[in-house]
């Protein structure tokens, strides 16, 4: 008699926990407090750069001591764990029913997979990251050629392989072969957290936040580093000066250097401290690159505000077709890109811009909840028991 998989352990590895502030670990923390509900025993090891969230019924938190200096040095979220890590690491996996790991392209990432293949435990892996045009030729030819040799090994060797965009999953398909079809799962959202804010209460926000009332009001979150286009924001801030720009979040390429007037930099943010922000905003600028679906863009769609991102951004998901502004961000003509869809959309009339705000709104409640994600990953570890019954019952 097979013991149900969905009562067993599972093990998450990603490279940091949700207060470092970046996508890939927020949306594994909500998905986790989503599974964690009785149904999974779960252990989640990560680098120790932050906050650990609080163990919990089914949850067990194992933070691991870690060096983070690429991404303070160079803007690039690499941390390095110390070897006990990998031995904690080691016999966690010996105890774990599945291996569960948030991009392949990490330490401790590549050692859980490794590790489990030795162990002979079964590996799902969420890629939410694919290539990665950098402006430096040498970090381009770098993660390009580890995309195709190590993470064309990974992802074809692991027996589950979701990604959250169409675009991501598109670019591995063409080098790498699947030990199962690729599922495609959008990330979830906290429909009773991100909601649309009427009019009247936009302008109060404006102003608690101390933000122009009369200026169409763009914003940016994330991180401030070179993939998620800065100097294009830069640029846009410059020629754009009639209107207040707000930028949330941390890193090397800080915007308060600038020294623009209608610039506003809030640091990392609670994503209750962010709701009002989005809600005020006229408009998410994204400008980024090598992104799958980033979870800020399904915020600010969520608070009624619509987002211009980049043409790969654009194509992650079927539904986001007419429901975002695009430019692209990956020519040598970005900028002049950029200000172009820019200027176009300045220039819409009030009617227009309302009637977007209430479309992106109401595709966010119909298409994206962090309960319908969780259970289309119980579909996946469902899928997995079922290939691992199979193979035991063969061997008996």
């Amino acid at each position: 008699m097979h013991t149900d998989l969905a009562r067993r352990h599972i093990l998450l590895v990603t490279h940091f926990f949700p207060a470092h502030g970046g996508g890939i670990e927020l949306v594994a923390g909500q998905l986790m407090q989503a599974l964690a509900g009785g149904s999974f025993r779960l252990t989640w090891f990560a680098g120790d750069c932050d906050a650990s969230p609080a163990d919990r019924d089914n949850l067990q938190i194992e933070p691991v001591w870690c060096w983070n200096i690429i991404e303070r040095r160079f803007g690039i979220p690499l941390p390095i764990w110390a070897p006990r890590g990998f031995y904690r690491l080691w016999k966690c996996v010996g105890t774990c029913d599945l291996v569960h790991i948030h991009d392949y392209l990490y330490p401790g990432n590549i050692a859980a997979f490794v590790f489990a293949r030795l162990r002979g435990k079964p590996v799902m892996v969420t890629q939410h990251i694919g290539e990665i045009p950098f402006n430096n030729r040498f970090l381009r030819r770098l993660v390009g050629g580890l995309n195709r040799s190590l993470g064309r090994l990974m992802l074809g060797g692991a027996d589950r392989v979701v990604f959250v965009s169409n675009t991501v999953r598109g670019y591995f398909s063409q080098f790498t072969t699947f030990k199962q079809t690729p599922t495609l799962i959008a990330n979830g959202l906290d429909n009773m957290l991100f909601t649309p804010a009427l009019p009247p209460t936009r302008s109060v926000l404006r102003e608690r936040l101390h933000l122009a009332a009369n200026q169409q009001l763009f914003l940016f979150v994330g991180r401030f580093v070179e993939k998620k286009g800065l100097h294009i924001l830069h640029a846009l801030a410059t020629v754009f000066q009639q209107h207040h720009w707000v930028f949330v979040g941390r890193g090397p390429l800080d915007p308060t250097s600038w020294g623009l007037p209608n610039v506003t930099v809030f640091p990392l943010l609670t994503q209750t401290e962010i709701v009002p922000i989005y809600q005020a905003a006229d408009l998410l600028v994204l400008p980024s690159k090598g992104e799958g679906f980033p979870l800020v863009v399904q915020e600010s769609m969520a608070c009624g505000t619509p987002a211009m991102v980049g043409v790969d951004t654009a194509g992650a998901l079927p539904c986001l077709k007419d429901h975002v502004y695009s430019a692209d961000a990956a020519t040598g003509d970005a900028i002049s890109s950029w200000s172009s869809a820019l200027g176009n959309f300045v220039g819409q009339d009030g009617n227009t811009r309302a009637a977007m705000r209430q479309r992106v709104a109401q595709l966010a409640a119909e298409q994206w909840s962090w309960r319908q994600c969780a259970a289309e990953y119980k579909k996946c570890i469902d899928t997995l028991r079922s290939l691992n019954t199979h193979t035991q019952d063969n061997k008996n």
